[in-house]
């Protein structure tokens, strides 16, 4: 049960990341002219990404919280 709440929290803490790596980004980009209309044009294409980019650590066992080290 504990190794699966690590497992969940890792997960949450690099979609939290990503996506406001992508707020920042857009933030940057457009500056005052950011809307949800921007926001949303860019959600769909890039959670399309994330979840590649995830799926990607996930085969390589980055989510296992025993190859993490923290014993």
């Amino acid at each position: 049960m504990f190794i699966l709440l690590k497992r969940i929290l890792l997960i949450l803490g690099d979609i939290t990341i990503l996506y406001s790596g992508l707020f920042m980004a857009l933030f940057l980009r457009y500056g005052s002219r950011f809307s949800p209309e921007i926001w949303g044009r860019h959600f769909i294409p890039f959670t399309i990404l994330y979840t590649i980019w995830i799926g990607v650590l996930w085969s390589q066992n980055l989510y296992e919280p025993r190859i993490l080290g923290n014993r």
